[in-house]
């Protein structure tokens, strides 16, 4: 993943790792040897006998027939060969995507779920949490502002898909799954807390807004040259998926 998410994992309470800025048997046919065989003329009366052996040659248009046949037969096996081998592979495929089935959830299309790389707007408020934000105890502020339709909340243990993008408080981008058009899947244990904490708030098809204070991100170190030290920073995310620890 990105600097704005993963970088806080590995280090002490004051910064984590970035997890980006901061992821057949085919049988020879045709059998086209030629058979000699031998002949003896008749002696003729007064004169010495002669044997003369004469060999039996394939017509090149016969040889040029078998080899054809030989050629079809062979590609004919290898195609066979590799259906049956695609279709075993879907087989498998299936299997296993039904063994995870009870421990994977993901949340149904929604419009506002982008489908292509674009740039999201500056959210409106950004220097400071909203004041229908909700806190928790650690200091963590989160909005609703899609509710989810899934069933499940992922835990620290689980492996998450999600939709994402992080601004500094003065209104610059820093990181954007939305922006690059690919939403990224990692551990949820392997990110800062903040997001760890806000996460498990959510369930898939969920969006929400949280204001992440330094404590909770990346302290005293910041992240790289877009992330100061002591920042608090904005993301907007959106869950897709849960991946249930036990299935991977």
């Amino acid at each position: 993943m990105t600097a704005a998410i993963a970088q806080g994992h590995t280090q002490s309470t004051r910064q984590r790792r970035p997890l980006r800025l901061l992821t057949g048997c085919l049988m020879p046919l045709g059998f086209a040897g030629a058979l000699g065989c031998a002949s003896t003329t008749p002696p003729v009366e007064n004169a010495k006998s002669e044997v003369v052996v004469s060999e039996s040659v394939t017509p090149a248009s016969e040889e040029t027939s078998a080899t054809t046949d030989a050629d079809t037969v062979k590609a004919s096996a290898a195609a066979d060969a590799a259906k049956a081998s695609s279709a075993a592979a879907a087989a498998a495929a299936a299997a296993e995507a039904e063994a995870q089935a009870a421990n994977f959830e993901v949340a149904p299309e929604h419009a506002e779920t982008p489908t292509g790389p674009m740039t999201p707007a500056v959210p409106a408020e950004i220097t400071a949490a909203p004041s229908t934000a909700t806190r928790t105890e650690s200091g963590l502020a989160h909005q609703l502002l899609r509710p989810g339709s899934g069933k499940t909340r992922p835990t620290a243990q689980d492996t998450v898909r999600v939709h994402y993008s992080g601004w500094t408080t003065n209104g610059k981008m820093f990181d954007s799954s939305v922006q690059r058009g690919q939403p990224i899947s990692f551990p949820l244990g392997g990110v800062i807390r903040g997001w760890t904490e806000g996460l498990q708030l959510m369930k898939p098809g969920g969006k929400f807004k949280f204001i992440i204070p330094p404590e909770l991100g990346y302290g005293e170190g910041g992240a790289g040259q877009m992330i100061g030290p002591n920042a608090t920073l904005r993301f907007d995310v959106e869950l897709i998926a849960v991946v249930k620890a036990d299935a991977e």
